[in-house]
Order: structure tokens, then C-alpha cells, then sequence
């Protein structure tokens, strides 16, 4: 009957043992890095989505044309009813 008290005295002593350790504090982000992460991804993808559109190029494509006076080309890019002798010759 000892044995068996001492058995259970030293397991509820062990377990008491384990929960009285000190936690490990790991080092955790603050608040205020978390937001200036997610603000510098949304401006990352802001910029990278305005450099690499599509109506970003045509327009950058359309003024570089319209200043080598290169009317021809310039004709494939506007969408218009006009020929493209017509639409030369008006520029």
C-alpha cells in the first residue's frame, strides 16, 4: 500500500515538476513590422502591375510612334473607322 502512495506522490510531483518550468519566450513580430510588411507587398505589387500592364505599354508604344512621326504604325494600335491612307494623311 506504501509502494503504491509513494508511486503516486512521485508521478503527481513529476507532473507538477514539468508545469513549474519556465516557458521559452520566442521572439515574436511586433504589430507595427506586420503592417509595414503588408504595406510594402500592396506597393511592390502596385508598382509591378503598372509597369508590366498592357494599356501601360500601348500607351508608352503610342507616344514613342507618335514622336518618330512612324504613322503607319501608329494605325495598327488606335481602333478607329478610318483607312490607315486615310488616317496617315490627317496626321
Amino acid at each position: 500500500m506504501n509502494e503504491v502512495k509513494n508511486r503516486k506522490s512521485r508521478q503527481s510531483n513529476s507532473v507538477k515538476r514539468r508545469s513549474k518550468q519556465p516557458r521559452k519566450k520566442t521572439p515574436t513580430i511586433g504589430i507595427k513590422v506586420k503592417i509595414f510588411a503588408f504595406l510594402l507587398a500592396v506597393a511592390a505589387i502596385i508598382m509591378i502591375y503598372s509597369n508590366f500592364s498592357s494599356p501601360a505599354r500601348v500607351l508608352r508604344d503610342f507616344y514613342r510612334k507618335v514622336n518618330d512621326h512612324k504613322y503607319g504604325e501608329l494605325y495598327e494600335l488606335v481602333d478607329t473607322d478610318m483607312s490607315k491612307d486615310e488616317f496617315t494623311n490627317k496626321m
